[in-house]
Protein backbone atom coordinates (compact mmCIF):
# COMPACT_ATOMS: atom_id res chain seq x y z
CA UNK A 1 0.00 0.00 0.00
CA UNK A 2 0.99 3.70 -0.92
CA UNK A 3 2.24 5.75 1.64
CA UNK A 4 0.38 9.30 2.38
CA UNK A 5 2.05 12.33 0.87
CA UNK A 6 1.94 13.89 4.16
CA UNK A 7 3.79 11.36 5.44
CA UNK A 8 6.59 11.84 2.95
CA UNK A 9 6.53 15.25 3.21
CA UNK A 10 6.74 15.47 7.63
CA UNK A 11 10.11 13.40 6.51
CA UNK A 12 11.55 16.01 3.86
CA UNK A 13 10.38 18.92 6.38
CA UNK A 14 12.04 17.29 9.07
CA UNK A 15 15.06 17.27 7.25
CA UNK A 16 14.95 20.89 6.69
CA UNK A 17 14.27 21.40 9.87
CA UNK A 18 17.53 20.11 11.23
CA UNK A 19 19.03 21.64 8.16
CA UNK A 20 17.81 25.00 9.03
CA UNK A 21 19.14 24.60 12.91
CA UNK A 22 22.66 23.39 11.94
CA UNK A 23 22.73 26.44 9.30
CA UNK A 24 21.64 28.87 11.81
CA UNK A 25 24.50 27.27 14.53
CA UNK A 26 26.90 27.67 12.02
CA UNK A 27 26.25 31.59 10.98
CA UNK A 28 26.09 32.10 14.60
CA UNK A 29 29.71 30.70 15.07
CA UNK A 30 31.03 32.58 12.12
CA UNK A 31 29.43 35.66 12.64
CA UNK A 32 32.68 36.69 13.79
CA UNK A 33 34.55 36.46 10.90
CA UNK A 34 31.73 37.96 9.00
CA UNK A 35 31.83 41.06 11.33
CA UNK A 36 35.25 40.87 10.64
CA UNK A 37 35.58 41.08 7.01
CA UNK A 38 32.40 43.34 7.01
CA UNK A 39 33.69 46.09 9.13
CA UNK A 40 36.49 47.22 6.48
CA UNK A 41 33.63 47.39 3.97
CA UNK A 42 30.87 50.61 3.40
CA UNK A 43 27.73 49.86 5.56
CA UNK A 44 25.74 49.03 2.89
CA UNK A 45 26.97 46.28 1.46
CA UNK A 46 26.97 44.60 4.89
CA UNK A 47 23.33 45.56 4.48
CA UNK A 48 22.46 43.89 1.43
CA UNK A 49 24.29 40.52 3.21
CA UNK A 50 21.94 40.88 5.74
CA UNK A 51 18.80 41.06 3.24
CA UNK A 52 18.26 37.72 2.74
CA UNK A 53 17.31 36.61 5.90
CA UNK A 54 14.23 38.35 5.92
CA UNK A 55 13.22 35.45 3.45
CA UNK A 56 12.46 33.35 6.68
CA UNK A 57 11.14 35.49 8.71
CA UNK A 58 8.77 36.74 6.22
CA UNK A 59 7.59 33.49 4.85
CA UNK A 60 6.97 32.03 8.80
CA UNK A 61 5.01 35.51 9.80
CA UNK A 62 3.08 35.14 6.07
CA UNK A 63 2.55 31.01 6.06
CA UNK A 64 -1.34 31.30 6.61
CA UNK A 65 -1.55 33.91 4.17
CA UNK A 66 0.23 31.66 1.77
CA UNK A 67 -2.01 28.73 2.30
CA UNK A 68 -5.14 30.52 2.30
CA UNK A 69 -3.80 31.37 -1.20
CA UNK A 70 -2.89 27.70 -1.78
CA UNK A 71 -6.24 26.57 -0.75
CA UNK A 72 -8.93 28.98 -1.80
CA UNK A 73 -9.32 29.79 1.52
CA UNK A 74 -8.30 32.67 4.45
CA UNK A 75 -7.41 31.09 8.10
CA UNK A 76 -4.94 31.66 10.92
CA UNK A 77 -1.60 30.59 11.88
CA UNK A 78 -3.04 28.36 14.60
CA UNK A 79 -5.34 26.70 12.29
CA UNK A 80 -2.25 26.74 9.51
CA UNK A 81 -0.20 24.57 12.73
CA UNK A 82 -3.01 22.85 13.68
CA UNK A 83 -3.49 21.39 10.21
CA UNK A 84 0.55 20.70 8.98
CA UNK A 85 2.59 21.10 12.21
CA UNK A 86 6.17 20.34 10.32
CA UNK A 87 5.27 23.37 7.88
CA UNK A 88 4.73 24.90 10.97
CA UNK A 89 8.01 24.17 12.81
CA UNK A 90 10.09 24.23 9.68
CA UNK A 91 9.12 27.97 9.01
CA UNK A 92 9.47 28.80 12.72
CA UNK A 93 12.83 27.27 12.67
CA UNK A 94 13.78 28.66 9.76
CA UNK A 95 12.84 32.49 11.44
CA UNK A 96 14.58 31.81 14.61
CA UNK A 97 17.33 30.68 12.73
CA UNK A 98 17.70 34.10 10.47
CA UNK A 99 17.04 36.23 13.35
CA UNK A 100 20.23 34.45 15.53
CA UNK A 101 22.16 34.77 12.86
CA UNK A 102 21.56 38.48 11.87
CA UNK A 103 21.75 39.19 15.36
CA UNK A 104 25.09 37.73 15.70
CA UNK A 105 26.28 39.43 12.87
CA UNK A 106 24.83 42.60 13.79
CA UNK A 107 26.76 42.20 17.31
CA UNK A 108 29.97 41.06 15.71
CA UNK A 109 30.15 44.10 13.26
CA UNK A 110 29.27 46.67 16.47
CA UNK A 111 32.24 45.10 17.94
CA UNK A 112 34.95 45.38 14.69
CA UNK A 113 33.43 48.81 13.65
CA UNK A 114 34.30 49.98 17.35
CA UNK A 115 37.87 48.79 17.75
CA UNK A 116 38.52 49.94 14.27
Amino acid sequence: MAEPFSMTADRVLAGLTLLAAGLGVRGVLRAGRWGRRTAQRSWWRGTLRLLPYALPILFAIQLAMLLGLLMHRSGTLEQAAYAWPALAVWATAGAQTATAVVVARLLALRTYRRRR
